[in-house]
């Protein structure tokens, strides 16, 4: 892995370091539709939904590829606030 990605990488485990982080993380991926289905009757609207859930999934595998464990504890966090 070069420097930069090592870099990237460490940067998510430092805004996951704390819960503050967690919460805006959790945030932004639940606002970008990652959990949901994009379904819609609009083409165009389903189109949208497909960019803004495409971020989301792309913000989850980077969390996820920064540390697993992290993404774990992002999951539980979110279930404990549901609760």
């Amino acid at each position: 892995m070069d420097e930069k990605r090592t870099r990237e990488l460490d940067d998510i485990k430092t805004v996951l370091s704390n819960r503050s982080g967690i919460r805006l993380i959790w945030r932004i991926m639940s606002q970008c539709g990652t959990f949901e289905s994009i379904f819609h009757a609009d083409s165009g609207k389903m189109a949208y939904s497909s960019g803004k859930q495409d971020l989301g999934h792309w913000l989850q595998s980077e969390v996820i590829e920064a540390d697993p464990n992290l993404y774990m504890k992002m999951m539980k966090a979110n279930q404990k606030q549901e609760d």
